[in-house]
This record gives C-alpha cells, structure tokens and sequence, in this order.
C-alpha cells in the first residue's frame, strides 16, 4: 500500500485556496474585484477600503461541508467504494478599517483563505489495510494577520496593499501499508498507522487597483504574490517500534501558494442592478513536487527508497471565471446570485488522494438585509465537481473521484 493516499477533500475549490472570503461577494460567484466596497475588500482588492469615509468592522463566518467518494476496481464489485465522513470545516474573515484623513484608510484582517478537511469511512477503505479498520483523516488551513494601506491617488483611481503574516497547520491519519524491511526481506509486515502533525509560517502581499471613470462602472486589478509555508513537525508510524525502530520522527516539508493575478469590471446599468465579471490567472504550475525531509536517518532512507518524500504533482496555471449579479429590491433588501467555473490543475497523471482537484461548476444564491444599520449578508454555494475518472500512469492513484460541497455563509458588518 502506498503513503500518499491520504489527505481526504484536502484541496481547495481553487487548487489549495478557497473560493473566497464575504458572504456578499461569493453570493455574487466571487466576481468582486471591481467592486470591493465592503468589509470583506482587504481580501478582494485592498484598493477598494480608499473610499470608506467612516469605520467600518465586519465578520464573515462559513460553514464547508464536502462529500467526496473514491471508487477503484470493477463495477459493480469494487474492490474500493468509499466515502467521506460528514464533516464541516468553518472559517471566515474579520477586519476593521479606519480613514486617517480623505485620502488614507488603514485596517486590518484575520482571515481563512485556504482550507479544507476531511474523513473517509474506515470501513469503506479497509480493503487497503486487510480489513483493518485504521483512521482516514487530514485537514489543512491556513491563517492570515493582514495589515492594510488604501490610498485615494485621485478621484477616478485608488490602490490599496496588504500584507499577509500566514500560519499553516497540517493534520493527516491513514495507514502506513505493508512493507518488506530491509533487515527482514521477503517477511511484509503491516506498519501500522501513520500521522502527521505539522505548523509553519510564510508571508505574501496583495496590492490592488481600482479605477472608476464614472458612476456606472469601474475597474479592477488585484496581485497576491505566491508565499512558502515551512511545515515542521512530528511524523508517527505506529509498529516501527515493534521491529526496532523509532516510532516518531522530526519532519519538514514546504507547500507553495501561487501567484494569482484576477481583473473584473462592475457594471449598474441601472441603479438598482450591479452586474460583475472577473477572471482571476493562478500560477499553479509552482507545485512540480511535494517534498518531505525525515530528520530521522531510517525514516529518510526507508521512505526515501519508496518514493514517498519525493513526490510529483506537475500541477498547470488556469484561469477562473466568476459571473455574479446583485439587485436591490429597496434601500435595506438586495438579492444575489453568481456562477463560478473553476478548472482543476492536477493533470490525470498525477491525480491523487494526496491532494486532489476537481473542475467546479459553482452555483451560489444570496440575501442582504439592514437591520438598525448592522447589515446581515447571507450566502450559499453549491459546487460540483466534474468526476474524474483516472488511468493509472505510474504517479497517480487510479479509480474514479468524486466532489460535492455545499458551504453557507453569514456575514454581519457596520460602518461606525
């Protein structure tokens, strides 16, 4: 049995990121570059917080429910039909602004842009393990502390600059399979359960543009630069002990976020209607090869010899398209609606359980409300990932993939 089937729904919507952050903005299919006029605009474009004229605090909380299905073998007997546990994993955004003189707003954010989590049913992956009913788990996310600058530079054009403090954390439980030693050859022996606990940190920045001529429409540009987060941690093989080896060792191992460059224009072709597209580029092809360091001289030279601190990903750069609409029934109630595509960037050949991706048809549906000037934005989306059904190539786990999420949201944010 193989290592790397392992991380359970651990990539995002977006490769290793999450659609976005706001209930407004992802009820609107995340096209929000353009307009970035609310809380929830340190994430989308910086540039956007130029135009507050007073404070402004909001918190956006959202609830990640994946459902994903592994199948290997033929039908109707696989040898593998297994499930996701029902899990949910909750992140979200807070942020504060505060306008210093016409011109200069300052703030700050706390946000989840990347995670996700998940649990295979034991029993229906217990064909790996000879009917050993081990733990399927993983989680990963990553936190941000993001410091903001908008500058007003004239009345048509703002920019605006973050920068992102980010802590990573990595969880992961599955099997370690079964082996022959090199002290033991021709004796398999199941090694057990093997974990993972891992944290780190890394830093980027997003600078953002926004740019008006008129009341009815405006631009938008946004850069996040890529950033490294440095795992370290502790690795767990249950039965290494039992054969004279340490049963834990120091670890390390880098995972790279891309570059991601996004544009959108907002449209009001009339007053009460806002109509916004964006396209966001993201340089995937950044994650060639997922590389582990095993402190530990055994780990490293048994691990190593398996193939499993090094392995590829050969990930590609795709673009995103994000459609969105909102429309203000009266000055307190707005309804919204928004569509996002979203292509995977693992090519077949590496596809794995490690970190899988799915291409997303993104649905998403959302209410606003001012309630004694608190204003209560609620959202959902509904993701479908295309099935993917992989050949086996030498770098991949074969079988067929599947992926359904579905995440509400709910934002509340007032201006001081």
């Amino acid at each position: 049995m193989i290592v790397i089937l392992a991380l359970p729904a651990l990539a995002g919507a977006n490769g290793l990121n999450l659609n976005g952050l706001g209930s407004r903005a992802l009820s609107m299919g995340g096209a929000f570059v353009a307009v970035a006029d609310d809380f929830s605009t340190i994430y989308w474009n910086p540039a956007g917080a130029a135009s507050f004229m007073r404070p402004i605090a909001g918190l956006n909380v959202f609830d990640l429910i994946p459902s994903e299905t592994y199948q290997y073998g033929t039908p109707p007997n696989y040898f593998i039909d297994a499930k996701s546990e029902p899990a949910q994993v909750l992140g979200g955004l807070v942020s504060f602004y505060q306008p210093i003189s016409s011109r200069v707003v300052v703030g700050f954010g706390i946000s989840t842009p990347s995670g996700m989590g998940g649990e295979w049913n034991a029993e229906g992956l217990a064909p790996f393990s000879g009917g050993i009913l081990y733990k399927w788990f993983a989680t990963i996310g990553v936190l941000s502390f993001s410091p903001l600058v908008a500058v007003k530079i004239s009345d048509i054009v703002s920019a605006g600059l973050t920068f992102n403090l980010n802590y990573g954390v990595s969880r992961m439980s599955t099997i370690a399979g079964v082996y022959e030693l090199p002290e033991m050859p021709g004796i398999p022996v199941d090694l057990g359960q093997y974990e993972e606990k891992m944290g780190g940190w890394g830093y980027g920045a997003t600078l953002g543009v926004l740019v008006a001529p008129s009341s009815t429409y405006r631009l938008g540009l946004t850069v996040r630069t890529p950033f490294t987060i440095k795992f370290k941690g502790t690795g767990i093989t249950s039965h290494f002990p039992l054969y004279d080896v340490s049963g834990t060792s120091d670890m390390e191992r880098e995972l790279t976020w891309p570059l991601c460059i996004a544009a959108g224009v907002a449209v009001w072709p009339i007053s009460r209607l806002l109509v916004a597209v964006d396209i966001q580029w993201s340089h995937w092809s950044t994650l060639e090869r997922n590389i582990t360091l095993y402190k530990d001289p055994y780990w490293a030279q048994f691990w190593g010899a398996e193939g499993y601190d090094d392995i590829l990903m050969a990930w590609e750069d795709k673009i995103q398209i994000r459609f969105g609409g909102e429309y203000a029934l009266s000055p307190v109630l707005a309804l919204r609606a928004g569509y996002c595509y979203d292509p995977a960037p693992s090519p077949d050949k590496t596809m794995n359980l490690l970190l899988p991706s799915y291409t997303y048809n993104t649905f998403t549906l959302g209410i606003s409300t001012i309630v004694s000037g608190w204003k209560i934005d609620a959202g959902l989306e509904y993701m479908s990932g295309k099935d993917r059904i992989i050949e086996y190539s030498g770098y991949n786990d074969p079988g067929t993939f599947g992926m359904r999420m579905i995440i509400p949201s709910i934002s509340v944010s007032f201006e001081f």
